[in-house]
C-alpha cells in the first residue's frame, strides 16, 4: 500500500493527480482512454482507468487498483491519501472528485 500525504514537508515528490475529459471521443474509446486517469507519484504509475474502486472520506481517498496496475507498481494496487485539509477546503476537493467520477460505479463517498 502507497501512502501520500497532502503536507508538503512530509510527502515531497508524492502526488495523486485525476483528469477526466467532459465527453469521449470514439478514438478515446477505442484506444481505452474513456475513463478517468490516475497518476500516483510518477507518470510511470499512470493509467485511463484501473480503478476498481476510488473511496472519498473527509480526512483519506481509498483507490484499489486492478491487477495490472498493482502489478506495475510492485504492490498490492492500494493507494491511501491522508487530508489535513480546513473544511471549506476538504469540501472543494470532495465536490471536485464528484464531478470527475459522475457516473463511474466504483466511487463512492463516506461520511
Amino acid at each position: 500500500m502507497a501512502i501520500l500525504k497532502d503536507r508538503a514537508d512530509e510527502g515531497a515528490g508524492h502526488y495523486l493527480t485525476l483528469q477526466r475529459k467532459r465527453e469521449f471521443s470514439a478514438r478515446d474509446i477505442q484506444w481505452r482512454q474513456a475513463d478517468v486517469y490516475i497518476e500516483i507519484c510518477d507518470q510511470g504509475w499512470s493509467w485511463y482507468g484501473h480503478i476498481l474502486s476510488f473511496v472519498s472520506a473527509p480526512k483519506r481517498l481509498t483507490v484499489r487498483l486492478d491487477a495490472e496496475a498493482a502489478a506495475r507498481m510492485r504492490g498490492d494496487g492500494v493507494v491511501e491519501v491522508e487530508l489535513a485539509l480546513p473544511i471549506d477546503a476538504a469540501e472543494a476537493v470532495r465536490s471536485a472528485l464528484r464531478q470527475i467520477f459522475a457516473g463511474f460505479s466504483y466511487f463512492r463517498e463516506e461520511a
